[in-house]
């Protein structure tokens, strides 16, 4: 009700007349509190089966003042269940989210893989997968861009896995209703059979966050939510922490083989035709073993040796040393595999000749 109160007072609403389906009138303020504040009660944001979402503002100057006018003769009710999501609105309505205010907190932001490591993140290289246990809290995006990239915003993202009857659905669609049925009393005990039976996969990041990265988006993207509508209500720091215990959920987690994976990127630095196999059962997860592919032939090599190829091949990498200084400065630990390595890579470059005979 607070976002309409200023059509309320609006001079220009109060005057304006809308036609309804038996050709009556009536006017916009009659109008709004008699067929649109039954439906979208007090929302402050709108979700559309074209995938955009819009303020309550936007949603009536342009779509009850013109769009349902031109387009569907005043019918209010008709226009809504066919360019509404109203199952999206509905939970947020249900579960009393305040969408405005949980779109602005930081913890909103939805990461992805490439925000961490940059154009290494196409090299990376994963340990075999452990099952453990992770707070929605530390589960901070999704390892792959989300399909729709309009947004970066959990919120935003909400259309792709919960529209219905709009080409932008990513498959589960059933399953996804139903899912919208729960709330922050219910979801955990809910999904608990879920949990164990499909673990959601994540992949582990070196600050001890996490990336969703297959096998449970609808889930995330509901806990998530809900998690953050109780952590707005928060005031202390055990207040926090029960909430982080509330929302920890069995996952199958992946850490990433660093030194394979910036081993890897320095091969593709180079410019030679080799690469690190990623591919399981292939050596890929071995300790201290790597499998060089080469002309669609495969060598494993221990990691000293790994090292003394990539040794043998410096100058061709010092050609790209001004891309491994930037990113030694956003990633620490690239930073400690060249310091370790590498070190003449990142030093002062008075010389780059020398340095690198």
């Amino acid at each position: 009700m607070e976002a309409l109160k200023s059509f309320f007072v609006n001079p220009f609403v109060k005057k304006r007349i809308l036609l309804l389906p038996d050709g009556s009138s009536i006017s916009a303020d009659q109008y709004i509190e008699k067929y649109v504040l039954p439906k979208i009660g007090d929302a402050d944001t709108i979700f559309l089966r074209n995938g955009k979402n819009v303020s309550v503002n936007h949603f009536i100057n342009k779509y009850v003042f013109s769009f349902c006018q031109t387009n569907y003769n005043g019918d209010f009710d008709k226009f809504y269940n066919e360019y509404v999501v109203d199952n999206i609105n509905d939970f947020f309505k249900k579960n009393k989210i305040d969408v405005h205010e949980i779109s602005k907190m930081a913890e909103a932001h939805v990461y992805n893989i490439y925000n961490y490591y940059s154009i290494i993140s196409r090299y990376i290289i994963y340990n075999d997968p452990v099952f453990t246990k992770k707070s929605i809290s530390d589960i901070v995006g999704i390892v792959s861009e989300p399909a729709n990239y309009d947004s970066d915003n959990i919120v935003n993202n909400l259309n792709l896995y919960f529209s219905r009857n709009t080409d932008k659905i990513i498959n589960y669609n059933n399953r996804a209703d139903t899912m919208l049925a729960y709330s922050s009393d219910n979801i955990m005990s809910g999904l608990y059979s879920s949990f164990n039976k499909e673990p959601i996969v994540i992949t582990e990041l070196e600050n001890g966050g996490a990336l969703i990265s297959e096998n449970g988006m609808h889930r995330y993207h509901l806990l998530r939510l809900l998690y953050l509508n109780e952590l707005l209500k928060t005031n202390t720091e055990s207040e926090r922490n029960a909430l982080r215990n509330k929302y920890t959920i069995p996952v199958k987690m992946e850490t990433i083989d660093l030194f394979k994976t910036y081993s890897n990127f320095l091969l593709g630095l180079s410019g030679l035709p080799i690469y690190l196999s990623k591919k399981r059962g292939e050596g890929s997860k071995q300790v201290g073993v790597s499998v060089l592919n080469y002309n669609n032939e495969r060598y494993v090599v221990k990691d000293e040796k790994l090292i003394e190829f990539l040794r043998s091949n410096l100058n061709r990498i010092a050609d790209r040393s001004s891309t491994v200084i930037k990113l030694c400065e956003c990633i620490p630990s690239f930073h400690e595999y060249i310091s370790l390595y590498f070190p003449e890579l990142i030093m002062e470059k008075k010389d780059d000749k020398k340095a690198f005979k």
